[in-house]
């Protein structure tokens, strides 16, 4: 069955996860990706706060880092440090969301973190990565300063616990359902449920 719209849940620090976007975005193409066209993002954090950060040789990041090396094997940085929560930079797409850029700071926050190692639990790196998406700094700083939409990401998680999924990263479209990593043919198949316009 075809779907005019699907859902996909993340974490912008689980390896799985930015392997499901990668595909998403080598296989139905950049603007897929960035346009938002039948896609809801759905934030689920590895560790919300006020749980520990995710330490890096923790043994299950250690393998959603290996698979995610092995399946995409280029143009990812080394695995990182420092494991940040992501509440502020899944705040941060609610903010652009509500200026019709979501899915472009979307796209972004991933690259940042997984591309170019950069630590996106700062608030500062954060305020850098929405100007250069077009939203006002000082805005944006005064947004994630107050938690603004602390609430509807919650709200969010709350949402997908609700339709039966647990763990990012998790793709919904019709009939079609893929939780954590089923490999690359389970993401097609749920992109092949996805109307295109």
């Amino acid at each position: 069955m075809l779907s005019d719209s699907a859902v996909f849940v993340y974490d912008y620090v689980d390896p799985l996860s930015y392997l499901v976007h990668r595909i998403m975005v080598e296989e139905a193409g950049e603007a897929f990706a960035t346009s938002g066209t039948g896609m809801e993002l759905i934030a689920m954090e590895l560790r919300p706060p006020p749980e520990a950060f995710l330490a890096p040789d923790d043994p299950d990041f250690a393998e959603r880092w290996a698979v995610m090396e092995d399946e995409l094997g280029r143009g990812v940085a080394d695995r990182p440090i420092v494991i940040p929560w992501t509440r502020k930079a899944h705040e941060l797409r609610a903010l652009a969301e509500s200026k019709e850029i979501g899915h472009e700071v979307h796209h972004g926050l991933f690259r940042a973190f997984f591309e170019e190692g950069q630590d996106i639990g700062r608030v500062d790196v954060l305020v850098s990565l929405a100007a250069s998406a077009g939203l006002d700094r000082s805005e944006t700083k005064a947004v994630l300063d107050v938690d603004k939409f602390a609430g509807p990401i919650e709200e969010e998680r709350r949402r997908a616990l609700g339709m039966g999924l647990s763990r990012a990263p998790a793709v919904v479209a019709g009939d079609e359902r893929m939780e954590s990593w089923e490999g690359r043919d389970a993401v097609l198949r749920c992109l092949a449920s996805l109307r295109h316009p």
